[in-house]
């Protein structure tokens, strides 16, 4: 992995983790960042607080697995309050 990667797939989890702060929320702008970064990602690991953010659902991990072209190793984990715990809600190698 190249520095740019590296720095493209921290950045891209940490756009993920605050994305549901931003003021102009929309699937729009996640479509953009997606086709920004998507040849430069192989691996991604996503720590979600929330996953009911966007009003399109799940659709968002529809399109993450269908944009990023050399995904190799996706892990999706959910914070469940009550248990203080992640849960992994999916896992692609």
């Amino acid at each position: 992995m190249t520095w740019f990667e590296l720095f493209v797939k921290l950045d891209f989890e940490n756009f993920i983790k605050y994305f549901r702060h931003l003021q102009n929320l929309d699937f729009g702008t996640f479509i953009k960042y997606l086709n920004a970064a998507k040849g430069e990602i192989k691996g991604l690991f996503l720590n979600l607080y929330d996953s009911n953010f966007l009003k399109s659902g799940s659709y968002w991990i529809q399109a993450l697995m269908t944009t990023m072209i050399n995904l190799k190793h996706l892990v999706i984990q959910e914070y469940n309050l009550e248990s203080r715990q992640f849960n992994k809600i999916m896992s692609y190698v």
